[in-house]
């Protein structure tokens, strides 16, 4: 089988066919040489990594000119006879001059991706579809499909760790301490990471301060710039913390690595909850929900590719697909403004297209009808679903909307 796929900006929709139906090959028609040859480098990358020996060809067809665009298709048409076009995206005017190829010869075929719900459309009435093969997108090819680099620190996989049933609980557990106050919580954590900064090697567990330099020194003598005695108890009684010694100088060590960076980055044991809620969800046939979950996934935009522009990096708390269907979640455990929603809203257009599904999630109750309706207005305008106030949600409510934020 050849597929025949009319290049798009939402990159998903060129690849869509190859990953689907597993043909001898697809051909690219679009009239971007460059564009085309370079993501066909990478499509061919992504395929084999899957295991996918489809071929990738491009044509270039220019579109100022119909008749033209009409003489090549049906080049095509002649050429391969067991030609299939997919409609799902492309220019107008392919899309325009295979009508007039498809009046000429009755037996093209065509079908279209349905990418909710994984399948394909018979768009040429025949009632014959390509075989279909259920395929799930990964965090780090979706991001290549649409042109950047996942960045991943390789001895730091939080992804991994989720797997773990005892860094599960000891999430829950500091969950459970983070909800009763998000806001205490986060200026803890914001003095925690303060002190190790400044008073605990890089790769150390262990971190010895006195009290009184921390406050003069960091906190400019300020008095409640301290490590409450109150946090340390709950984390030693939960061994989260142990080798505690207290007085002006006080010590601990941390249980792990993974569980010093939930104790020193702001944010990070929201972002791990949210996944971990993701990752217990299943479908009908009792399979996960989600078929990848990465926490803190930092995206560099350039691709490798010798443009000239410098490259743009950007963090998401929580990336999850739901096969074809990438969904981009802010955390947000304290304060919100218009930026972090231009943010989000930006890096899902740009790796995700309109098939991205952006959601911001806070602990606390954001007001988006009274004080901080701009907030609820710009989210309206950028299609971000609000998940808010979780701290005083239950299971099973927040369960039920992290179950369907793909369909949003």
């Amino acid at each position: 089988m050849t597929i025949i796929e009319f290049y798009d900006k939402n990159a998903i929709e060129n690849i869509a066919g190859a990953m689907m139906c597993r043909p001898e090959r697809v051909i690219l028609i679009g009239d971007n040489h460059k564009k085309m040859a370079d993501r066909s480098a990478t499509y061919i990358d992504i395929l084999k990594k899957n295991s996918i020996n489809t071929e990738i060809l491009y044509t270039v067809i220019e579109k100022t000119n119909l008749s033209v665009a009409v003489k090549s298709l049906v080049d095509i048409v002649n050429r391969y006879e067991d030609c299939v076009f997919d409609i799902t995206g492309g220019d107008e005017v392919y899309l325009v001059a295979l009508g007039i190829v498809m009046e000429r010869y009755h037996n093209v075929k065509c079908h279209r991706f349905n990418f909710v719900n994984d399948k394909i459309t018979d768009s040429d009435s025949d009632g014959h579809v390509a075989e279909v093969k259920s395929y799930d997108i990964s965090v780090d090819d979706n991001i290549a499909i649409y042109g950047g680099r996942y960045l991943c620190e390789p001895d730091f996989d939080i992804a991994q760790k989720m797997v773990d049933a005892e860094f599960v609980k000891d999430v829950e557990t500091l969950w459970d301490i983070c909800k009763k106050n998000p806001g205490t919580w986060n200026a803890q954590i914001g003095i925690i990471g303060a002190v190790v900064d400044n008073f605990s090697k890089e790769d150390s567990l262990s971190v010895s301060y006195n009290q009184y330099r921390v406050t003069n020194e960091l906190g400019r003598g300020k008095g409640w710039y301290r490590i409450q005695d109150w946090l340390l108890d709950i984390l030693e009684s939960h061994g989260l913390i142990h080798s505690l010694t207290r007085g002006d100088d006080v010590s601990f060590t941390f249980k792990n690595k993974f569980i010093k960076k939930c104790l020193t980055v702001s944010g990070q044991v929201l972002e791990l909850f949210i996944a971990l809620k993701l990752r217990g969800i299943l479908d009908w046939e009792r399979k996960p929900l989600y078929n990848d979950i990465r926490v803190g996934v930092v995206i560099n935009w350039d691709d490798g590719s010798d443009e000239p522009e410098p490259a743009v990096i950007n963090e998401i708390d929580v990336f999850a697909m739901k096969g074809a269907i990438p969904v981009f979640i802010s955390c947000k455990n304290g304060f919100v403004d218009t930026d972090e929603l231009y943010k989000l809203n930006t890096v899902a257009d740009r790796f995700g297209g309109k098939y991205a599904k952006r959601v911001l999630v806070t602990s606390n109750h954001i007001d988006t009808d009274g004080k901080q309706e701009y907030l609820g207005e710009r989210m309206k305008e950028m299609n971000i679903l609000h998940i808010n106030h979780i701290a005083k949600m239950s299971d099973l409510d927040l369960i039920k909307i992290l179950s369907t934020l793909w369909k949003e």
